[in-house]
């Protein structure tokens, strides 16, 4: 969560009452858990959400919103007359990473072709390059059980599978 950086908002608790800003309703670490964190600590506040991470920054930047809700990646690549403006708030505990899914449609073969050339891309400069263009450093295999610290958030219907 950012605020400005001239708010006298010091902690989450200030933010009763305030509307506050996203990205999107389903975005996990700027949306999902900030608004989880804000309801477990008993603290009311209106939702808005805006069309992506940027325009959340530059929301609070122009003190549009008391706060909003990003992610280190997205807030690392912003131009420094929008950052300087800005002060982290509060920081989410660390999840497991997105998880980059294939089509059942798509063969095993196909599939593992896909993971080792995803996975080369760290050592092939154009590659490094498109993964920093994007804040990325990189892709690594992953397993099922993996995502457990993300199933015990309960925020998924109980069915539902992360395969990996």
């Amino acid at each position: 969560m950012v605020v400005h950086k001239n708010s006298p908002i010091k902690e989450l608790k200030d933010l009763t009452g305030q509307t506050l800003v996203f990205p999107a309703p389903a975005a996990f670490a700027a949306s999902i858990l900030p608004r989880a964190e804000l309801r477990r600590q008993g603290i009311s506040f209106a939702p808005r959400f805006v069309s992506s991470h940027d325009s959340v920054y530059l929301a609070v930047d122009k003190n549009l919103f008391a706060a909003g809700g990003g992610i280190n990646r997205t807030f690392e690549l912003l131009d420094a007359d929008v950052s300087q403006n800005l002060r982290i708030l509060w920081k989410t505990p660390s999840f497991t990473a997105h998880a980059i899914a294939s089509h059942p449609r798509i063969t095993p073969d196909q599939r593992l072709r896909l993971l080792k050339a995803m996975a080369a891309m760290t050592e092939d400069p154009e590659g490094l390059k498109l993964l920093k263009a994007i804040g990325f450093k990189g892709f690594e295999p992953a397993a099922n059980a993996d995502w457990n610290d993300v199933r015990a958030l309960k925020i998924l219907p109980s069915d539902a599978q992360i395969q990996n």
